[in-house]
């Protein structure tokens, strides 16, 4: 290490020592190569001794710094990774009618518009917990199905931007003029609606696409 090369240019340290010394801080040892380079000093006597203890601290702190880094660097090379995971753990949501009917089109899937209520709705919140995020579903809908969903929360920390909220209520208007919660449309890759369904406590997540693919 160019580092342990300095110390030798400036203390005439025995090679046996400057390897302990190394192993020492390798293993995270940083108070004993405290001890011991102080030791060593001392006994040298020489002129350097302050130069070489301000040394020492700089090579432990610069060997800190590194492994710091080096820890910091895989955190977050698993936070990335764990976020593409997490991309997969749930169904690709689109929020706008124009851009899922694009896709659909150009994928050939049929399109689930799922009308909910997030923070309201209890049966809203079952049909998300229980079939849309439930991994048999999800992986199968991200394959098969273009997801859109139009939300209509309540609560003021939940208020979606002013033009979203345009978005779903033309949707509503259109296609949920009476106001059930939750509702769910299924569409054909051009736009025409196939049918309708809500939750069904008693139906899993497989009964939801039998039906989805049935139509």
């Amino acid at each position: 290490m160019v580092l342990f090369t300095n110390f030798r240019n400036y203390f005439d340290l025995n090679l046996l020592a400057r390897i302990e010394i190394r192993n020492r801080i390798i293993n995270k040892n940083y108070t004993d190569v405290y001890y011991g380079l102080f030791s060593l000093f001392a006994k040298k006597r020489n002129k350097n001794f302050i130069f070489g203890i301000i040394i020492v601290m700089y090579v432990t702190m610069k060997i800190k710094s590194e492994m710091f880094m080096k820890t910091h660097r895989l955190f977050f090379i698993a936070l990335f990774m764990l976020g593409s995971i997490s991309l997969w753990s749930q169904p690709q949501w689109y929020n706008d009618m124009d851009e899922a009917l694009k896709a659909a089109r150009a994928e050939n899937k049929k399109i689930i518009l799922v009308f909910s209520g997030s923070d309201w709705c209890i049966p809203c919140i079952k049909l998300e917990k229980n079939i849309w995020n439930a991994p048999e579903f999800f992986r199968y809908a991200n394959e098969h199905y273009i997801m859109i969903r139009a939300d209509f929360p309540r609560k003021k920390k939940n208020r979606l931007p002013e033009q979203q909220r345009l978005k779903n209520n033309a949707l509503a208007e259109k296609y949920n003029p009476e106001g059930y919660f939750p509702l769910v449309v299924v569409f054909s890759p051009d736009g025409k609606v196939l049918g309708k369904t809500g939750y069904d406590k008693n139906k899993s997540p497989e009964d939801y696409i039998a039906y989805f693919d049935s139509l």
